[in-house]
């Protein structure tokens, strides 16, 4: 059950990690959201504990601590997953085409940069 739960407080601190880059990348607002984050984490884990043992005893106290890091796990990886950054469309050479220059088909030049008159001989026109 160790296991368990550090995979999910890994999976957690990631996501608190995430919303705190949010404040240097979309603003001062999103520091606060961090905090509160793990405010709400921290307290609410153990105080669910503190009343659960108090109620049911120890080990019931350790399933329903671990059911709601669980359910914090979920959402933070909800939470990295949609603030994620999207691929946009990249300007310039694809990664397999380093030093490539673009060629213009209006030019009648292949996307390999020679013509049908080339035939495959392998020059490519300036």
């Amino acid at each position: 059950m160790g296991g368990w739960e550090r995979l999910g407080a890994v999976t957690i601190q990631e996501a608190l990690a995430v919303l705190v880059l949010q404040a240097f990348l979309r603003g001062r607002r999103w520091w606060w959201y961090a905090l509160a984050a793990h405010t709400v984490v921290d307290f609410t884990t153990v105080a669910v504990m503190s009343l659960a043992t108090k109620a049911w005893g120890r080990a019931a106290a350790m399933l329903v601590s671990e059911g709601l890091v669980t359910v914090f796990a979920l959402v933070a990886f909800w939470l990295i997953v949609t603030l994620r950054p999207r691929e946009q469309e990249t300007v310039g050479p694809e990664a397999g085409d380093l030093g490539a220059t673009p060629r213009s088909a209006a030019n009648g030049d292949t996307a390999a940069g020679t013509t049908a008159g080339d035939q495959g001989e392998g020059t490519s026109h300036p």
